[in-house]
């Protein structure tokens, strides 16, 4: 490794699950008590703002896997589901409407440049 610089790998996510242990937790116990697709879908972009406003949008990719992973845990395998669906959205959520298509909420929040994952405005 000549010149150069190590990238940093999130191989050992148990260092990001103790850092945002708190999150996690929150995040989490929220999703997780909704009873409704868009209360949950709701609870989820929740968790997420939440998470890019303490800590910015550079791991949140990484904080969205790990509260999947909690969530299926604790047997909320389409909340977690859900997560990952919304992670691989880059952060938006997407639905689906009576005839199945899928669309994009047009929500104000949906249209915060900070809302993208890799950091980048839109």
């Amino acid at each position: 490794m000549s010149g150069q610089k190590k990238k940093r790998k999130p191989e050992n996510l148990s260092q990001y699950d103790r850092r945002y242990e708190v999150e996690l937790a929150r995040g989490r116990s929220h999703i997780a008590s909704t009873r409704s697709a868009d209360t949950r879908n709701a609870a989820i972009e929740e968790a997420w703002t939440e998470f890019v406003a303490l800590h910015g949008p550079a791991e949140a990719p990484v904080f969205l896997e790990l509260l999947a992973t909690r969530l299926e845990q604790s047997k909320s395998t389409d909340a977690a589901m859900e997560v990952r669906r919304f992670a691989q959205n880059g952060g938006e959520r997407h639905v689906e409407n009576e005839s199945g298509a899928t669309t994009t909420p047009g929500s104000p929040s949906m249209k915060n440049p900070a809302r993208n994952l890799n950091g980048k405005t839109k």
